[in-house]
This record gives C-alpha cells, sequence and structure tokens, in this order.
C-alpha cells in the first residue's frame, strides 16, 4: 500500500462554486470542510500500518460538513 485519499463521490469540481457540484458517476477530490470556505485536499501516505494510523486519527465528523458525509470515499493507492 503507497497512501490513501478522501473524495467526494458523484461530484466534480465546479468552479464557479469553487467546490463539487452534482454530477453522477464523478469524483472530486475537493471536500468541504467545517474550518474552511475553501474545500480540504486529504491525501496521506505511507504503508499499510502508517495509513491504518491516519486513518484511525482522522475525525470525519469534526472535519467535514455534515452533509457531505454520505459522500465521502476513501481511495486506497496499492503497490503491485
Amino acid at each position: 500500500m503507497l497512501g490513501w485519499e478522501l473524495w467526494v463521490i458523484d461530484h466534480a469540481w465546479g468552479e464557479q462554486f469553487n467546490g463539487p457540484v452534482s454530477a453522477p458517476g464523478k469524483w472530486c477530490g475537493g471536500v468541504p470542510v467545517k474550518s474552511s470556505t475553501l474545500p480540504g485536499v486529504f491525501s496521506f501516505d505511507g504503508d499499510v500500518d502508517e495509513a491504518e494510523r491516519q486513518f484511525a486519527s482522522l475525525d470525519l465528523q469534526a472535519e467535514v460538513q455534515p452533509d457531505w458525509l454520505p459522500h465521502v470515499r476513501v481511495n486506497f493507492t496499492l503497490a503491485d
């Protein structure tokens, strides 16, 4: 494993709104967060043990705007 990222599913980047807009079947790397008017990017690297620690320490309820939580998914990057 090389790392992981959070994505918003069924949304694309909407430049006009500076955030995700509805787009069924698309993925967007900008996740609406509570601490900023700009979406956050959650990208982490490391082996399986490091990724497990990183993911366990991430409090999505505290970080992500509540309406977006149902749309957030984890994408793991695997090595050969």
